[in-house]
């Protein structure tokens, strides 16, 4: 019962939507859209509605990221992670968007930021 509550509640920790989620036992958990892995979402995507974005040129500032992706749909999240002790940019990004279309629409195109283009891909779980 609690544990019920709290997955249907909004979390945040530093800022950042955080999703909970039960957890269970390897043995007891399957791929996403069952047995065999395969999902009758969008296309080519699985219903993701997260990208990762790579080769990010150091100049890019959060601002520039979030804005540049807000055009293809509502951005739930945008976050480019730092180095933990000189605080400098990896050079990679996460935007998790309102819904799948979005994604879509981003990877139909080639994106540059910074005058450089950048790799973009559908976010996997690990």
């Amino acid at each position: 019962e609690d544990a019920e509550r709290m997955i249907s509640m909004e979390h945040e920790i530093d800022g950042r939507r955080a999703e909970a989620k039960i957890a269970l036992p390897k043995s007891e958990t399957l791929p996403a859209g069952g047995p065999g892995g395969a999902t009758a979402a969008a296309p080519g995507g699985g219903g993701t509605t997260r990208i990762f974005v790579a080769r990010i040129p150091p100049s890019v500032t959060d601002d520039e990221f979030r804005t540049h992706f807000e055009k293809f749909g509502v951005i739930e999240d945008a976050y480019m992670p730092k180095e933990h002790v000189s605080r400098e940019p990896r050079g990679i990004g996460f935007i998790t968007f309102g819904s799948p279309d979005a994604v879509d629409r981003v990877m139909a195109e080639t994106h540059t930021l910074g005058n450089q283009t950048v790799a973009v891909d559908r976010a996997t779980p690990k």
